[in-house]
């Protein structure tokens, strides 16, 4: 019955998802170069986008370019047929920056030191989306 929503997986999502908003919220998490949470201090983009996946019962490795190139997930052709819970890559030939797209434009990104774990409008050019 499509009326019984959610569905088991459209509920983990939206859970992984506000799990991902509430570090962004969450000024005691910094960014951490190759953090991958609490015992870390924090996240870097890749280390959240594992947690978040992790979440929804789906494992990946921790380097963006590596996230964007799982075959796990199957490529968004475009930014306006993006979903919530779309990946959001960076890059030409090797992707550098990963980001956790909230749906209206706005993303969960953990960006550098300086900036810390956002829950921001997306910024610069998209070059990858992938849903897992």
């Amino acid at each position: 019955d499509l009326h019984s929503f959610p569905t088991r997986r459209s509920s983990d999502l939206l859970s992984s998802l506000a799990w991902a908003q509430s570090i962004a919220a969450d000024d005691s998490y910094r960014y951490v170069w190759g953090g991958e949470g609490a015992v870390d201090g924090g996240y870097d983009c890749s280390g959240l986008v594992q947690e978040y996946l992790a979440r929804r019962g789906i494992a990946v490795a921790h380097l963006a370019d590596t996230q964007a190139r799982d075959p796990q997930g199957t490529t968004v052709p475009s930014l306006e047929q993006a979903q919530v819970g779309d990946l959001l890559f960076w890059g030409t030939g090797r992707y550098w920056h990963v980001a956790i797209y909230a749906g209206d434009g706005m993303m969960v990104s953990a960006d550098s030191p300086a900036s810390g774990i956002n829950y921001e409008p997306i910024w610069g050019t998209v070059t990858l989306i992938k849903r897992f």
